[in-house]
C-alpha cells in the first residue's frame, strides 16, 4: 500500500523535482562563475594598488590605469556572457519541462473541466465587453482632448 503511495507521489511531484534540479544547476554555474570573478578582480585590485604605488611617473601611472580598466572591462564582460549563458541554458531546460508536462496534460484524460464546478453562463461576458469598450474609448477621447490642449 505504502509503496503505490511513494509510487504515485514521486510520479505527481517528477516534474517538481526536475525543475528544483534545474534551478540548483543554474545556481552552481552562476555561483562558480561570481565566485571566480571576485577573486580575480580582488587579486587584480591588490596588484593594480602594488603597481600604482610603486610607479613614480603620472605618464607610466595613467598607463596602468587605461590596461586596467580595459582588463576589468573584459573581464566583466566575460563573466557577464557566463552569467547570461547559464540563464538562457535554464531557461530553457525550464521551458522544455514545461512543454512536456503541457502535451502530457492535454494528452491525458484527467485534464480539468472546469464546467463541472463554475456555470459560465452566470457572468456576463457580454456586458464585462462593452464596458471595456466605453472604458478605452472615454481614455482615448481624454488623452486626445489633453494632447490638444498640451499643443496650444
Amino acid at each position: 500500500m505504502y509503496e503505490a503511495y511513494f509510487t504515485d507521489f514521486k510520479k505527481t511531484f517528477a516534474p517538481m523535482t526536475e525543475a528544483m534540479e534545474i534551478s540548483k544547476k543554474a545556481f552552481d554555474k552562476l555561483s562558480s562563475c561570481q565566485s571566480a570573478c571576485f577573486v580575480d578582480l580582488s587579486g587584480k585590485c591588490f596588484k593594480q594598488s602594488q603597481a600604482l604605488m610603486e610607479t613614480k611617473d603620472v605618464k607610466a601611472a595613467m598607463d596602468l590605469q587605461v590596461q586596467f580598466a580595459k582588463d576589468m572591462e573584459a573581464r566583466l564582460t566575460n563573466t557577464f556572457e557566463e552569467s547570461v549563458a547559464a540563464m538562457t541554458e535554464a531557461r530553457e531546460s525550464y521551458t522544455a519541462l514545461f512543454e512536456k508536462q503541457m502535451s502530457e496534460l492535454t494528452d491525458s484524460s484527467t485534464a480539468f473541466d472546469f464546467s463541472k464546478f463554475v456555470d459560465f453562463s452566470k457572468f456576463a461576458l457580454d456586458k464585462a465587453k462593452e464596458t471595456t469598450k466605453e472604458v478605452t474609448k472615454t481614455a482615448s477621447k481624454t488623452a486626445s482632448k489633453a494632447a490638444a490642449t498640451a499643443t496650444e
